[in-house]
Formats: structure tokens, sequence, C-alpha cells
């Protein structure tokens, strides 16, 4: 399975006076399997570029191809990519209406048609993956946390049984404790159940250890797009767009310019530490 833009031209309020072009030839494959972070400053093209992966954005020119398939031509079901192609936008906790958690999971699969006992099931299993003990499953939304929030709006995306989950700063405005709840679910989901992952991140340092390809958007176009540690090492060319390289880059390069002979393609704390035994014998006390 994949997504695919060709060519892919998006220019807002098109034929006025306010026209503006907000992707410029976009190319870009998701297969199935993978966990791509995008990453680039406000209004970048990031969010208008992945609404165009379930088909919320229509293309000026250029084409979306879903398994092969164009969803813009005659008979292609929106409904039906939509319920594989999950989209979570920004804060979806303002979008929960229902009077229990049950409930409103439900919406999802009772949007695109599924039966009565599919929806229960489809409603419990994604609450389950989503972390939500069964004892919150008749509370209203509103008594929940912000973290809980967030998980119960994520899974009522999960309840459609998507292929592809694509989030747009799924932590934005939460603690820290709330926040890596959020990216361990995210995780879960693409390494046990398989789920291909798209995150839209300000943050350098949970795309570096979460993301397998980064993609980084500049002026609606696509600037560099590689491996988090390819990216990375063009931390120069990223800093001219306003963007910088996780703290661990800056830092293990600094020892590196002090003498201490460190790998600087290490992006991640966790790596950065046993990098610093390794190399400085640095004695447990």
């Amino acid at each position: 399975m994949s997504i695919e833009v060709r060519n892919l031209n998006y220019i807002y309020n098109e034929g006025t006076v306010f026209e503006k072009q907000g992707l410029r030839n976009i190319n870009l494959t998701i297969e199935d399997g993978e966990f791509i972070g995008i990453i680039g400053h406000t209004g970048s093209g990031k969010s208008t570029l992945i609404q165009h992966f379930n088909g919320l954005n229509k293309p000026s020119s250029g084409t979306v191809l879903y398994n092969g398939d164009d969803i813009y031509k005659k008979g292609f079901s929106k409904k039906q990519l939509r319920s594989k192609v999950g989209l979570v936008f920004q804060y979806p906790e303002y979008q929960l209406f229902e009077t229990t958690v049950l409930n409103d999971v439900k919406f999802g699969p009772k949007n695109i048609g599924l039966s009565e006992e599919d929806i229960d099931n489809n409603a419990r299993d994604a609450l389950e993956m989503a972390g939500i003990p069964k004892e919150m499953y008749n509370v209203s939304p509103l008594e929940l946390s912000g973290g809980e929030k967030r998980r119960v709006a994520i899974a009522g995306v999960l309840a459609m049984k998507p292929k592809f989950l694509i989030l747009d700063e799924p932590t934005a405005g939460l603690d820290p404790g709330g926040k890596n709840e959020i990216l361990s679910l995210i995780d879960n989901l693409h390494k046990k159940d398989g789920v291909t992952i798209v995150l839209v991140s300000h943050s350098m340092e949970d795309v570096a250890k979460y993301a397998t390809r980064l993609v980084v958007m500049n002026d609606g176009e696509i600037f560099i797009s590689g491996t988090p540690g390819e990216v990375f090492k063009k931390y120069r060319e990223l800093e001219k767009i306003g963007l910088s390289a996780p703290q661990t880059v800056y830092f293990l390069k600094e020892l590196k310019n002090l003498g201490y002979d460190v790998n600087t393609d290490i992006i991640t704390p966790d790596e950065a530490v046993r990098e610093i035994v390794k190399k400085i014998h640095v004695k447990r006390i």
C-alpha cells in the first residue's frame, strides 16, 4: 500500500486578488510501514500537504494516488479512503461531542456504515489500543485530562481501522507527561500494530527519536528529504530556513571541536550517552 503525490501544486484563493501559492511541485511517496516526520516552520505547507493525502484538499494541479488509484477520479470513494487514511488534526479533543467516551469513538465507524456489532468491536479495540481503561468508557469526555482527551480523539480515528495515520502536531499544548503518553501510543501503533505513521511536528527531538524518514518543508516545497541522520547532517542548511537540528547534534559537534573523538552522526540523547561512555570512558559513581 502507498500514498503517492505527483507534481502537486496547490493555490489558495485561486483566481482572486488573494491568490497565493501554497504548495509547489511536490513529489512524495509514503510506503506501507513507514514512520515519516514532516517538519517545517509555520506557513511552510505541512498541514496543507497532509490534507491532500485523504482528499480534504484538492490539488490545483497534479495527482494524489492511493494504491495506484487517482483519488479524484470519478467514482473513487472518498469515504472509504478516509477510513484507510486517518487524519488527526491539532487539538482533536475539541471535536469530542458525545455524552460518553465509547459513543464518541463509535462515531467514525457509524459514519462509514459498519454494522452495530462491528462498530462496537472497533470502538472497544481502538480504546484499548489507545490505552483508555474500561472504567472510562461511560464517562463524559469533558471529565478527562488533556492527554486522555487526546487519546480518545485518536481512538476515534483508529476505530475505522486505518492503514495510514496522519497526525498534525499531536502533542501541541500537552504537559510533558501527556506528550510522552501520546508519542508512546503513536510509536506502539507503528511498531506493534503495523500502522503507517505520518507525524507533523515542530520538535526536532521527537522526529529524531521516532521517525525513519523526514520531509522538510519550506515555502510550499520539499526542502530536504532523507533519514533523520541525513537530514540533520545538513543542520547549517536547516538554520538558513529557521529550523535547527536536535540539541544532541550540536552537543556532539562541540565535543568534536574540543578534541574528543565522538560520532557526530548521532541524533538522540540515549545514543549520545552510550557514545560518550564508550569514547570518553566516563566512570559510573
